[in-house]
């Protein structure tokens, strides 16, 4: 293995290596099967889901390494290494082709979007900043892509609304219809012009500049695929909270949110057994920006089974608790956020909170607290210069987000677990959620972290 492959996929500590199995959130029955033959065959560790929709291996030997990535590209899947940073990814609705109310299946265009803009890592004027892409379906989908900066809206079938985001971070309309196989001109165009991006004021007349500039061929429509599901139900009824009814008749999704994004790799080859040993037919997996899985287009009597597979999965919003995935790579990160996230909410599970008692929290590996750390409420930020009358030891400066990066003070880093169940505790006797009882009491919180110190 080359020196350059080597730091590509190079992984704190020494001798150990990271892969990302780019599935860009969908999986078929095929790449199922070849990730538990990965799992098996090359004893890995664990995984954990990205928020690109794509499948992290860590704790690779470099022998192990090469392998992963000669059985990858045997088996067409693009492979990343832990500090690519790609400045332009494109994104679509986690169950496009399956949402009730959706006006027609965006993915097949974000799926040829994502092939030519693979094509252009490097070669654009984006250095820097990533340029994101999303593709709705319908309206309600939008609240995945508030982080976008291009977004092609379905509006009639057929027919796509482009807008794109100005320096203000506000959307600005391009053109409120326009035919959906027009929609690699307009992403050309947009590739065109230069960061930082321009005002919305700006924008619209240094777009349509840019796409008139394109050539007619650079204009043309690209044709794409639509490939509908097939499969038939049998009329049954079945809900819950991790039950979606797709929109096709008589068909379901499974959901599961496992903590943290961590998912032990005894579920791949659980769910693997249960899907082939039941002969489940076309079925298909989904991943979204906020590390949920779906398992896709289930009779109503299929959709027990592969939940049973992953038994951990959150459903209060303190269990959905995110945890950046870089901080295991960083030079500067002490501390592996995802897995010690996973590990506190299983712990918290047993306390049998009511929603919204806890707030989100998560862990920052190193002081910088760094762009992919989730701004969720609160955040316990691991620190190598503490303050003098502290005594020695390892320590975390509690920050609420939720009360405009409010700082509480420090607390030992091996504290945050009794930390939040006693807050959690406390809140949860009052009778009320996190964010009235704080309103209520934050100089009591401010000195139940001072407990903890």
């Amino acid at each position: 293995m080359t020196e350059e492959k080597k730091t590509l996929y190079f992984q704190k500590p020494e001798n150990q290596f990271v892969a990302e199995l780019c599935f860009f959130g969908k999986i078929n029955m095929q790449q199922l099967d070849f990730m538990v033959n990965v799992i098996r065959e090359r004893k890995l560790p664990k995984t954990s889901l990205t928020k690109d929709g794509n499948i992290r291996l860590v704790n690779l030997t470099e022998e192990t390494l090469e392998a992963v990535l000669a059985d990858a590209e045997a088996c067409g899947i693009p492979t990343a290494g832990g500090y690519e940073h790609p400045h332009i990814k494109v994104f679509s609705s986690p169950l496009s082709g399956m949402a009730e109310g959706e006006v027609f299946d965006v993915r097949p265009y974000a799926d040829k979007a994502r092939e030519y803009t693979r094509t252009l890592q490097g070669k654009t004027h984006r250095k820097h900043s990533v340029f994101r892409i999303y593709f709705a379906g319908r309206e309600q989908d939008l609240t995945d892509a508030a982080d976008c900066d291009m977004i092609f809206l379905a509006v009639e079938k057929g027919l796509f609304q482009v807008s794109i985001r100005g320096e203000e971070g506000h959307l600005v309309t391009l053109t409120p219809k326009t035919t959906a196989g027009r929609f690699l001109s307009y992403i050309k165009a947009a590739l065109t012009l230069a960061e930082p991006p321009l005002s919305s004021q700006d924008y619209p007349g240094a777009f349509w500049a840019a796409m008139n500039a394109l050539s007619d061929a650079d204009r043309a429509d690209t044709p794409v695929e639509e490939i509908p599901v097939t499969k038939k139900g049998k009329g049954d009824f079945t809900c819950g909270p991790q039950v979606y009814k797709q929109k096709q008749p008589d068909l379901y999704a499974a959901i599961c949110h496992p903590f943290a994004g961590m998912i032990p790799v005894s579920y791949w080859k659980k769910l693997q057994k249960i899907l082939t040993e039941n002969e489940y037919l076309d079925v298909e997996l989904r991943m979204d920006r906020n590390r949920n899985l779906y398992i896709c287009n289930l009779l109503a009597d299929e959709v027990h089974l592969p939940l049973t597979a992953l038994q951990e999965t959150a459903y209060t919003a303190a269990e959905r608790s995110d945890a950046s995935d870089r901080c295991l790579l960083c030079s500067s990160g002490t501390v592996d956020p995802q897995l010690f996230v996973s590990t506190m909410l299983k712990g918290l599970r047993q306390l049998r909170l009511h929603d919204r008692v806890l707030p989100s929290f998560t862990i920052s590996g190193c002081p910088r607290c760094c762009f992919a750390v989730p701004k969720e409420d609160l955040i316990f930020i691991t620190q190598t210069d503490v303050p003098q009358d502290l005594p020695a030891g390892r320590y975390c400066q509690v920050c609420l987000h939720a009360d405009h990066d409010r700082n509480l003070g420090f607390i030992s880093y091996k504290n945050i677990f009794p930390y939040l169940m006693a807050l959690g505790s406390l809140v949860q006797s009052s009778g009320m959620d996190f964010s009235l009882w704080y309103e209520q009491n934050s100089e009591i919180m401010k000195r139940l972290t001072a407990l903890y110190r």
